[in-house]
């Protein structure tokens, strides 16, 4: 049976890849019941499975983080929200717990850091209607470049953990929720990040998703780390495909530099570098320009 959370908000905010953002909300809305769910976007776009409400561009991540910290709560009429972005979504209902609706915040534990403020990832996050209140107000001041998780939950969260009461869920809530960088050992209530859509994208999909990423993402580490990861399982077709998104804007230089900083290894990285180069250049090069053809003209609704 579906996790019916009458309680919460399913949302996403996207203005560069809406399509992906609408494929995220109706996975999660298969998986879940949701008090309500909504696309944010500046795009003409209808969908019966969720609201679509018009806001103003979203034009960088910087506009994102801002919206995120001062604008949502306008959009969010239940205690909770579940805000998720493209490369996100419930992939497990039966790890949601009843619980999690007793904390403020809940993301992914992040790897990076080293003390106690580890949680959490914003991209695929739960949020009390009374967080996203209390950051829109005039006593939390938005921090150009400062992205809006890290604001919330390591510049601000002393503040809003002593003087409002708010509760950031422990790491091993966090672990149960989802997951972003750190290594998955159990089944999650859902998942953040492109270089984890191996896992959750059949590879049909994954060549369509592509095509409708910006610049912006696949030049990211995380995209590197997918083109790797496909071509360690096997798939040379998608890791080929991958690698020649990269390409078109990176020279083979970067490229292969991406490859060895991702890898930790020059030969390693050259040699899977090589590798799909030569698949490009071969046969399978006419293949994949087919691909691309069928996936930048495939919709995803």
């Amino acid at each position: 049976m579906k996790p019916h959370l009458r309680d919460v908000t399913l949302c996403a905010a996207d203005c560069h890849a809406p399509a992906l953002a609408a494929r995220a909300l109706r996975l999660s809305l298969q998986a879940c019941t949701f008090g309500d769910a909504l696309l944010l976007t500046d795009a003409a776009w209808e969908d019966p499975a969720f609201r679509t409400v018009r806001i103003d561009r979203l034009a960088s991540l910087d506009d994102y983080s801002r919206f995120v910290f001062k604008e949502l709560a306008a959009h969010i009429h239940t205690p909770h929200v579940l805000l998720v972005q493209w490369d996100g979504h419930v992939v497990e209902p039966a790890a949601w717990r009843e619980d999690f609706l007793a904390y403020d915040y809940i993301g992914a534990r992040w790897t990076q850091f080293r003390d106690h403020l580890t949680v959490g990832n914003g991209g695929f996050s739960l949020r009390s209607r009374r967080l996203l209140q209390a950051t829109a107000g005039e006593g939390f001041a938005w921090v150009p470049g400062a992205a809006e998780d890290v604001l919330v939950c390591r510049t601000y969260r002393p503040r809003l953990s002593a003087e409002m009461g708010m509760r950031f869920a422990p790491e091993a809530v966090a672990r149960a929720f989802s997951y972003e960088t750190e290594e998955l050992l159990a089944p999650t209530f859902g998942f953040h990040g492109v270089l984890n859509l191996w896992r959750h994208v059949d590879d049909s999909d994954m060549l369509h998703m592509a095509a409708q990423l910006d610049a912006r993402t696949l030049m990211s580490w995380q995209f590197v780390a997918l083109v790797a990861q496909y071509a360690a399982m096997r798939k040379f077709r998608v890791a080929a495909h991958l690698h020649a998104l990269l390409a078109r804007h990176l020279a083979p230089p970067q490229v292969r530099q991406r490859l060895i900083e991702h890898l930790g290894s020059r030969q390693a990285g050259s040699a899977c570098h090589e590798a799909l180069l030569t698949l490009q250049a071969g046969p399978l090069g006419a293949a994949l320009d087919g691909d691309a053809a069928t996936a930048g003209g495939a919709g995803l609704r």
